[in-house]
């Protein structure tokens, strides 16, 4: 089955949304960098999506399928935000400019 993931954390045996899984880096609290053939993104475990706004878990779903899988083009600023602390100190200022910019009026939602 498709964007299944054993033990609630992505391994080389699992199929992500793009494809089969390439690697995985896990980047802290249980949030993973996986990447793939064509493409890669976040996967947040169901513990740590509480932190991630309803509306930004949707729209994640609609590119992956997943509430759990956020892509690298765009959603990936929804755990950004979330759990800065995770990430470089600049892409918390780059992942505010991504969701203005791409998802517009919805970011005060």
């Amino acid at each position: 089955m498709r964007n299944q993931v054993v033990n609630d954390r992505p391994s080389m045996t699992d199929l992500a949304p793009w494809g089969r899984v390439q690697s995985v880096i896990d980047i802290g609290q249980g949030i993973c960098f996986v990447t793939t053939d064509d493409h890669g993104g976040y996967y947040v475990p169901f513990a740590m999506l509480s932190a991630i706004p309803a509306w930004q878990q949707e729209k994640a779903a609609q590119y992956s399928g997943s509430r759990h899988w956020y892509e690298e083009d765009c959603c990936w600023a929804f755990v950004c935000m979330a759990y800065p602390d995770l990430f470089p100190p600049e892409a918390l200022e780059h992942a505010t400019l991504v969701v203005h910019a791409s998802f517009g009026a919805m970011e005060s939602s």
